[in-house]
């Protein structure tokens, strides 16, 4: 439970920035109701991400581990971009990421991705994948993502 919590709390600080900066820009923050919406938005990836978790160390923990290591990866260098380019990734965006060729793939990188890309995906990914979790029974991996999915509904 603590290294699902860690997990979801490094990619609210690290990778939220974007969502949270466009949530504001809608969001009137004089009003509880502002706030409200803000806490919601915080409170659906925090719950998004640990069922995501919970529902992965339900099959195997070598498993969660690898893909939390890959998303820290992936949501570094989105971060970068979006960022960097002031651009927002939708479905259209990853179409266009899919079809794009090697020579265009090359003309976006740069050594300015190279920080993000290290201290925000492959050094985390690395203490991901090096950490001994002690997991709970699958029972209670399984309850904690039915959990974290009630949160969501209700």
């Amino acid at each position: 439970m603590s290294f699902t919590t860690a997990v979801c709390v490094f990619t609210l600080a690290a990778f939220q920035a974007p969502l949270l900066s466009y949530a504001l820009r809608f969001s009137d923050l004089h009003t509880v109701e502002g706030w409200v919406q803000i806490l919601s938005v915080q409170v659906l990836q925090f719950c998004l991400f640990a069922a995501l978790v919970c529902i992965l160390a339900t099959i195997a923990l070598w498993l969660m581990k690898t893909v939390v290591a890959v998303l820290f990866i992936v949501n570094a260098v989105a971060l970068y971009f979006m960022l960097t380019y002031g651009i927002e990734i939708d479905r259209t965006m990853i179409g266009n990421i899919l079809n794009t060729d090697q020579r265009e793939t090359a003309e976006l990188l740069h050594l300015s991705l190279l920080p993000y890309v290290l201290f925000l995906g492959i050094i985390p990914a690395v203490v991901v994948l090096a950490i001994k979790v002690q997991a709970p029974k699958r029972i209670w991996r399984l309850a904690l993502a039915l959990g974290a999915i009630g949160v969501l509904a209700a």
